[in-house]
């Protein structure tokens, strides 16, 4: 048999190997302190904070960082923690836990502050001024940067996260509360201000104890009203009775 045919295929595909571009070299990997222009020593730092705070029962047996971030879907760590990228998180407080939160954010060098909510007769500063939602850059209003947002998360994993794009600088994290505990409303706020225009108190705009328990009972009278449509809306008409 010729081998012809072989060497000719052998030509036409070294030919073709040699039109096809060359792979790309892959890029260096850069450090978090490179990537963001910070300076070695403080890399260096961050790195011995993150080696030293771990989420309980959540690393290895030395107390080593897992793998990979924890899930916003997890619970929330009730203690500072420095994650990976500098960002520092902690679970969003309940409202009697507003003073120590900040306390212990504070502790750790973040830029925060409590702001108790007044009734208009022991406060005049109608709030605002806050940061709004920023959007991805190009996107116009359409996209929301995600990663511009402190607070994030839901139910037991909703969590305060604080870093360079959350809360820039020059800015701090307002941490409210309500001047009382409420039942079902939300009574604790987070929001990103100028350092400078943190103020020492905001009006309260909750409902009185009277009004949220009236509120209240209209909501499950409501809420009842629903049920029972929905339940008699789903149940089988009853067959026809009689005699033939």
């Amino acid at each position: 048999m010729s081998s012809r045919p072989r060497a000719f295929e052998e030509q036409l595909k070294a030919a073709l190997l040699a039109r096809l571009p060359e792979p790309p070299a892959p890029a260096p990997v850069r450090s978090f302190a490179g990537r963001y222009g910070i300076p070695l020593a403080v890399g260096v730092a961050t790195s011995a904070v993150v080696a030293l705070v771990a989420v309980p029962g959540s690393g290895g047996r030395d107390g080593s960082l897992p793998a990979h971030p924890a899930p916003a879907t997890s619970v929330a760590p009730r203690e500072p923690v420095v994650e990976r990228d500098g960002s520092i998180v902690i679970a969003m407080p309940k409202w009697a836990e507003v003073p120590e939160t900040v306390r212990k954010l504070q502790a750790v060098g973040a830029r925060v502050a409590m702001v108790q909510k007044k009734p208009p007769a022991e406060c005049s500063n109608p709030g605002g001024g806050y940061l709004g939602p920023r959007f991805v850059p190009g996107t116009g209003t359409e996209t929301l940067d995600l990663d511009t947002e402190p607070l994030r998360g839901r139910g037991d994993g909703m969590r305060l996260t604080i870093n360079a794009k959350t809360v820039p600088d020059g800015y701090t994290l307002v941490i409210g509360r309500t001047a009382r505990p409420m039942i079902r409303q939300s009574d604790v706020s987070a929001g990103v201000i100028e350092t400078a225009k943190v103020p020492s108190c905001e009006i309260d705009y909750s409902p009185s104890p009277e009004q949220e328990a009236k509120d209240i009972a209209e909501a499950d009278a409501a809420r009842e009203r629903l049920r029972l449509r929905d339940g008699a809306g789903s149940q089988p008409p009853a067959s026809p009775t009689g005699t033939r």
